[in-house]
């Protein structure tokens, strides 16, 4: 809803006090659209203290999103999509091929580089990155391992609640490009994640398993899905822009 459509009181609310919470109810993301920053008695401040992001949660969503306001339950949720920091700065900006089409036809050229791979292949900062989440407690991870066999790429380390209380967290595991295929691969994709629940102070060894037609890219040429071989780049983290461990491991052979 554009401020133009706001009642009085959220505004009164959020020029008055930095302490507040903006909470959407909706499938879009086009409410980020608006400037990140407002002024207020001749000085800028955060538009958006705290924004928390609902989508369609159903019959339900009201007593959850009263569970996690009053700090009974770990948000927990993680978000999958990019949001962008402006009109300007996401995959469809400025090319009107792309959107909304010429002669009623839409190209997409951005090939395999859609969502996250896009901002990653561009270097473009997004305002909310693929996989990103609060919690109200915090989280470590160490050690990590990989190890191909026959079955795929095991990927392991150690997550730890570095906080105060219990709560909910989803490290994810993303791969880097193979050197062995002459094609047209990501900087990173989403390889696989976990969610876990972990009381304060509690770790857990994690193991990710990556299935080789993750590892895999389209070769149109045999029609057909090829294992990218070589030694691969593997991060892992708590969003595709917050990457907190780096290995690698050799892929086939």
């Amino acid at each position: 809803m554009h401020d133009r459509h706001r009642p009085p009181i959220p505004t009164a609310v959020r020029t008055a006090s930095a302490r507040w919470i903006d909470r959407r109810r909706r499938g879009g993301r086009r409410w980020f659209r608006r400037a990140a920053r407002c002024p207020r008695a001749g000085r800028t401040r955060p538009r958006h203290r705290h924004s928390r992001r609902r989508y369609y949660p159903g019959q339900e969503g009201a007593a959850a999103t009263a569970a996690v306001l009053f700090g009974d339950r770990d948000p927990g949720g993680r978000l999958t999509q990019s949001f962008p920091t402006g009109d300007d700065h996401h995959p469809v900006a400025g090319d009107p091929r792309r959107y909304p089409g010429v002669g009623g036809t839409e190209e997409y050229t951005e090939g395999i580089h859609v969502g996250h791979r896009w901002y990653d292949a561009e270097g473009v900062r997004p305002l909310f990155p693929f996989g990103h989440g609060l919690s109200y407690t915090s989280f470590a991870y160490a050690d990590p391992d990989a190890r191909w066999t026959a079955g795929g790429l095991d990927v392991a380390f150690t997550v730890r609640n570095t906080g105060p209380r219990d709560g909910v967290d989803v490290p994810q595991v993303y791969a880097g490009p193979s050197p062995d295929l002459p094609l047209d691969q990501p900087v990173r994709v989403l390889a696989g994640y976990r969610r876990l629940a972990l009381r304060a102070g509690e770790q857990r060894r994690v193991t990710v398993r990556v299935e080789p037609r993750t590892l895999s890219s389209w070769d149109p040429k045999p029609h057909d899905w090829v294992l990218g071989t070589g030694p691969r780049p593997l991060w892992i983290g708590a969003s595709s822009r917050d990457l907190r461990l780096r290995t690698s491991e050799r892929v086939g052979g």
